[in-house]
């Protein structure tokens, strides 16, 4: 039987995979999605709501940032199906001391670039955040209007289904035994029964993606999430705290711990610690540095989630060998630049294909380019 071939296969169905593969099937490409569980179902995509927020202190970040609050924002103008996954809550981002003045030019940065960012004491900004103690230390608050929190699993669903709906293909609960090959002009991806072969392949597999580019500086963190209840929040990030709310219904949110674990390059997620009372105990006192005094938040649940990091927490987006394609190491916030590095990356993979770049207004990937690797062609 003949193998069935695409432009393009995409390994992986999370927060990177999803958004390339859609692009890449709207502008024409035949596309295959690879997914060892479900879309949306593992690794970060799969634990909590995601902040969606422009204000990075990192500007090659704040920029592919910009550009992927404008696509969740504005979701029915650019095309995309579905509902939009955004909550528009607004989000707040309380600089400490030392950061002030980076802070404050890349709000000026935001704002000449049309995109709304209010700079103001934390103590102005109790209405709308009324569970915020009135002496925090910060000397600066970030308000973005148009920033909020967003379902990661949703948008992978949606993105899926309307990929599928365009004529492409979602291979749901292919397993972990997937491995790649060099074939004539392209890629063989090797499945536990059966072969598809792509001209170019996309890895986009999480922490996974360290078995097929073993080379990729990278490596897996924890990232400790504790359920607490006691006031309803809004989006924030807290660098005097070092920690972040995100929503999660009523009265409840997820707080950051930083009891953080980084893995040795080859050690499987299995070796991460699980959830421990000095994680809960941890985000319970960041927590309590943020609230207000009349707020005594209580732990209800935990989640020892992880990531895909990079030592400078920049993504790894680009070709990593020749017709091998990488978005990995989100590093625990690409969750609010995944739509416009997937239709980033789409322009790169067109372009090698010998088409012309179909999306205009994307950004640049100069500055997350990935270090040129050989390889791993099996993964088991």
């Amino acid at each position: 039987m003949a193998i069935r071939h695409f432009d393009v296969a995409v390994l992986g169905g999370g927060a990177a995979g999803c958004p390339v593969a859609w692009f890449l099937a709207r502008a024409g490409l035949r596309v295959c999605v690879v997914e060892p569980g479900v879309a949306g179902g593992g690794g970060a995509s799969s634990m909590t709501g995601g902040i969606v927020r422009a204000y990075d202190p990192d500007p090659a970040l704040m920029q592919l940032s910009l550009r992927g609050v404008s696509l969740f924002a504005e979701w029915e103008r650019h095309g995309l199906p579905g509902p939009s996954p955004l909550k528009r809550t607004g989000f707040h981002y309380l600089v400490a001391p030392e950061n002030i003045e980076a802070a404050a030019a890349g709000a000026q940065w935001l704002e000449e670039k049309g995109y709304p960012v209010m700079r103001r004491l934390p103590a102005s900004c109790l209405q709308e955040l009324p569970f915020l103690r009135p002496d925090h230390p910060a000397p600066l608050a970030l308000h973005e209007p148009m920033g909020g929190h967003g379902n990661a699993r949703l948008t992978c669903q949606q993105l899926v289904r309307s990929l599928v709906d365009m004529g492409g293909t979602v291979l749901e609960n292919a397993g972990s035994d997937i491995r790649l090959e060099r074939a004539p002009h392209g890629w063989n991806i090797v499945l536990p029964h059966g072969t598809l072969r792509a001209s170019i392949a996309v890895v986009a597999a999480g922490q996974a993606t360290r078995d097929y580019l073993p080379q990729l500086p990278v490596f897996v963190r924890s990232i400790p999430l504790v359920r607490m209840q006691g006031a309803t929040v809004t989006p924030l990030v807290d660098e005097c705290n070092q920690t972040y709310f995100v929503p999660a219904g009523d009265g409840t949110f997820f707080c950051g711990s930083k009891c953080n674990t980084d893995l040795p390059h080859a050690a499987p997620v299995t070796d991460l610690p699980a959830v421990s009372r000095a994680m809960v105990e941890d985000a319970r006192m960041r927590a309590a540095g943020v609230l207000h005094a009349g707020i005594s938040p209580q732990p209800l649940g935990a989640i020892a989630g992880y990531d895909l990091y990079s030592a400078n927490l920049r993504p790894q987006i680009g070709f990593a060998a020749e017709g091998l394609f990488t978005l990995a190491a989100f590093s625990g916030r690409g969750f609010k630049y995944c739509l416009a590095a997937g239709e980033a990356a789409a322009n790169l993979v067109c372009e090698a294909l010998g088409r012309t770049a179909p999306y205009a207004h994307a950004c640049s990937l100069d500055a997350v380019a990935p270090q040129s690797c050989q390889p791993e062609l099996e993964h088991a």
